[in-house]
């Protein structure tokens, strides 16, 4: 007996996430008619890709260049690839960010930190990386990134010292990526490859707190998928070098406790001194929808 099939639960569970009618989901897919559920629900498990690569090429014609590839696929899985090359005498020390902007404002952006070798140093010439991995922020954004996207880097060859601590490499990654993008609607940066895709889990310097981040005169929120800028989350506040945090104290989780009654885990719960407007605000730290709108988003932080 064939299984029944589930059309809101496929679509649901899909990157599709929503769709009014078999027929718009069909047009969506490119299946032609005549055409039955099963052959659209079967369309929809096919997992699609893209491949987005640009040329990296430095504005004063420094001789080092290389080339860089996210190949995207719609299950929310990755590989992060490319290569850089010193070209002629001197060596060098490069850090490269790279990202993917969808249609509606989401930014898929990964980092490269390493080092090639001129005719001046022994070493290699070229550093060659690739990086898979999953973020389902890319499954989030999908149905965008299939629509329409493009792709920018932001390259530094030379800096000196190695980028070791989160903070430093936040900061990097900040000048590259958040510094130089105008973030649509949706306002989310999903950070992926290796040496940014598990930043919520690495949070531990004094300047990063409970999943806030100040960093490069920039506040931003740092979650699962990456990391929003906390003006789009509905946090603001004009003194960020200021910005004070603790955990809850006893007393202060007994008393949330008769509220919440054993739901909030308060080891991660951090009190600060941020205000929007005179008003103390709360901040949940979950991915922004695509289809949602920065007034909604607005609304939940509050």
């Amino acid at each position: 007996m064939t299984p029944m099939i589930s059309y809101s639960a496929e679509v649901t569970n899909s990157w599709v996430q929503n769709a009014p009618s078999v027929r718009n989901l069909a047009a969506l897919l490119g299946v032609s008619p005549p055409f039955g559920l099963s052959a659209v629900i079967d369309r929809l498990h096919m997992v699609e890709r893209v491949v987005v690569e640009s040329d990296i090429n430095t504005e004063d014609g420094a001789p080092i260049n290389g080339h860089v590839t996210f190949e995207l696929k719609s299950d929310g899985s990755y590989v992060f690839s490319g290569y850089m090359r010193a070209t002629g005498v001197p060596s060098y020390h490069y850090g490269l960010q790279a990202w993917v902007t969808t249609s509606d404002g989401a930014v898929i952006a990964a980092q490269r930190v390493g080092d090639v070798y001129g005719t001046d140093t022994p070493g290699p010439r070229q550093d060659d990386w690739s990086e898979p991995g999953a973020n389902m922020g890319i499954k989030l954004y999908w149905r965008s990134l299939r629509d329409n996207r493009s792709i920018g880097f932001h390259m530094d060859a030379g800096i000196s010292g190695v980028l070791g601590t989160l903070s430093d490499v936040l900061t990097f990654a900040l000048k590259g990526i958040a510094a130089n993008r105008v973030l649509g609607p949706a306002g989310w940066i999903v950070l992926i490859g290796t040496e940014l895709a598990d930043m919520h889990v690495r949070i531990g310097t004094p300047d990063i707190l409970g999943g806030i981040v100040v960093a490069g005169g920039t506040l931003l929120i740092v979650g699962p998928f990456g990391m929003v800028p906390a003006v789009v989350a509905g946090a603001v506040t004009a003194e960020l070098i200021n910005v004070r945090h603790r955990a809850m104290s006893v007393e202060e989780r007994n008393f949330a406790d008769r509220v919440f009654n054993g739901t909030v885990d308060f080891n991660r719960v951090t009190l600060t001194n941020m205000s929007q407007h005179g008003r103390k605000f709360t901040i949940l730290c979950l991915p922004i929808m695509p289809s949602e709108r920065s007034a909604d988003v607005d609304r939940r932080a509050k």
